[in-house]
């Protein structure tokens, strides 16, 4: 039986998807577009905002504020267009998924920054990135770090930098990729 979501209109969330064991989630580039459309159109939709985000071959998180929207109705739209998108590219039937998404509530400032920076440290692995995460094109990391687009406002970089207590944009700015930087050689 599965244990219920813990739900609130006030929570923000860190959401984990994964695919099948057997399964790369996202096989290339055109997958992870696919995905980031989708998510888009969901949000947009239903008016969340995404404040961190990164999609791995093998997974992705999510760190986003449903605005008391029901975070499983979002995350079910999202994740079955993109299965069905998937298994008729590939050819393939049956689940993507490894399981319904995970969710956890991030209920606390300084769970915030640190599930933020910890996203956006998730590219160190990918081969040629480590010292340069902010390049990885499907990271959010790149927005915060000013050198990528924030496409029709996709990610609300606001909330963290205002976490920073800077008194501007620029040293919010500063302040996080240093702590970005920091935390990568503690994770």
């Amino acid at each position: 039986m599965r244990t219920p979501r813990k739900k609130s209109p006030e929570y923000k969330y860190h959401i984990r998807v994964r695919g099948m064991k057997e399964v790369l989630l996202f096989r290339d580039k055109e997958d992870k577009l696919k995905y980031m459309q989708l998510l888009r159109k969901y949000c947009r939709k239903f008016r969340c905002r995404v404040i961190s985000y990164i999609l791995m071959d093998t997974h992705g998180h999510i760190f986003i504020d449903p605005k008391g929207y029901d975070i499983s109705k979002l995350m079910h739209d999202v994740n079955m267009c993109y299965a069905q998108y998937y298994n008729r590219k590939y050819d393939r039937g049956g689940p993507v998924f490894r399981c319904r998404f995970d969710s956890d509530p991030v209920c606390s400032i300084t769970y915030s920054i640190a599930l933020s920076a910890y996203i956006h440290n998730n590219a160190k692995d990918i081969p040629g990135l480590r010292g340069k995460e902010e390049y990885f094109y499907f990271s959010s990391y790149g927005i915060y770090a000013g050198i990528s687009e924030n496409t029709d406002n996709f990610v609300d970089t606001s909330y963290i930098l205002s976490l920073m207590l800077e008194d501007s944009p620029e040293k919010a700015r500063e302040k996080y990729i240093n702590l970005v930087r920091k935390r990568k050689y503690d994770s």
